[in-house]
Order: structure tokens, then sequence, then C-alpha cells
């Protein structure tokens, strides 16, 4: 059978009793110490998470930035498209009525 561990808020109970505090004050440091921890930690992962958005907002960002220049690059080539016909439509035509 295995041994079971001592929760880690318990045995830190334990230990501010072993260095003499009485059980009030052991259980009182015991939770504020818990709470820090958490608050650190939840600190960290906003954090972590915060910075983890900025680099997504920076791709998206870099992806907008390639989005406008395939526009352009596309309304470039529309442009032309349309000009080459109108040229071409215009070849045609006074070619027709001359001959």
């Amino acid at each position: 059978m295995e041994k079971q561990e001592t929760p880690e808020f318990t045995r830190i109970v334990e230990l501010l009793q072993g260095a003499g505090l009485k059980d009030r004050k052991a259980v009182e440091l015991a939770e504020r110490m818990s709470n820090i921890a958490s608050q650190n930690t939840i600190a960290q992962f906003a954090s972590k998470l915060e910075a983890g958005l900025e680099g997504l907002r920076a791709e998206l960002r870099a992806q907008d930035a390639k989005m406008e220049a395939q526009n352009s690059k596309y309304n470039v080539l529309i442009w032309m498209i349309g000009f080459a016909t109108a040229v071409i439509s215009a070849v045609i035509l006074f070619s027709n009525n001359g001959g």
C-alpha cells in the first residue's frame, strides 16, 4: 500500500507549529503563504497570456499587411487587363473601319 502524502497546506502548518508558532498563527501564516503563491501564479499566467496575445496580434498585423500588398497587386492587374482590353477593342474597331 502506498504511503499517502500530507497535503502541502497541512505540512506547512505542521512545520510552522514545529518552529514555535501557535496553532492559529501557524494556520493564518500558511493561508497567507498560499494566497501569495496563488497570486504570483495568476500574475505569471496573465503575463504569459498577454505575451502570447501580443504575438498573435503581431502575426495578424503582418497578415493584414500581406493581404493589402496582394490586393494592390490584383488591383493593378485588373486595371492593366481593362486597359489592354480597351486598346485591343480600339485597334479592332479602327482596323475594321479603315479597311
